[in-house]
């Protein structure tokens, strides 16, 4: 019947296994060759409603790579719909446009509260991007002690360029200020290996 049940269990038993999806890696790697196909496909993923490809769309509007123009308006539509759907990585491209006032407005407390929800889910990169906007000497979102507490978040969840700033930052604070982002981390629960994904 038009409803499908019953029929769609056969249905589904005579056809052949579903082939996985290319990775968006390879598809990138297609793609950066010149393969139409592999465009196509990136494309249709992304408006099937796929985080991770809208993500990879937005990066390449963004930065204009492999045969893609170069059109901030494009990559915040796609960046948009990623974190509608959850992308973590897709915060931080949506932040770098906010910041940059690129494909609209520009508004740096928005890109921080974009980046902010990226560092609150784990991801070291957007902690590192974080704690550099506080860092930023000449920002008027400069903040020692909150630059001082993502560049933690960031070196304990692995990301390496985090140290310098934990060091330098370190030992311009007390012992409380020091014990106040211990408290601020272990409340948190920080997990590492959020990256990648």
């Amino acid at each position: 019947g038009e409803d499908g049940e019953g029929e769609g269990e056969q249905q589904s038993s005579a056809r052949p296994p579903a082939t996985k999806p290319a990775s968006l890696d390879a598809l990138e790697r297609r793609i950066a060759l010149g393969d139409l196909n592999a465009k196509d496909e990136l494309f249709t993923r992304a408006e099937q409603g796929e985080a991770a490809a809208q993500r990879n769309l937005a990066r390449l509007y963004a930065e204009g790579l492999h045969g893609f123009d170069k059109d901030p308006f494009l990559a915040r539509h796609w960046a948009d719909k990623a974190v509608i759907n959850g992308d973590l990585e897709a915060m931080i491209v949506l932040g770098d446009l906010w910041s940059h006032g690129r494909g609209g407005p520009m508004d740096e407390a928005v890109a921080i509260s974009f980046y902010e929800r990226a560092a609150n889910g784990g991801l070291s990169s957007a902690q590192l991007k974080l704690a550099r906007v506080y860092d930023t000497a000449d920002s008027e979102h400069s903040n020692s002690l909150l630059a001082y507490r993502w560049y933690r978040a960031a070196l304990d969840n692995g990301e390496q360029r985090a140290k310098e700033g934990v060091e330098r930052l370190g030992a311009f604070l007390d012992f409380e200020q020091r014990a106040y982002v211990n408290r601020l981390l272990s409340s948190s629960g920080q997990r590492a290996g959020q990256d990648g994904g």
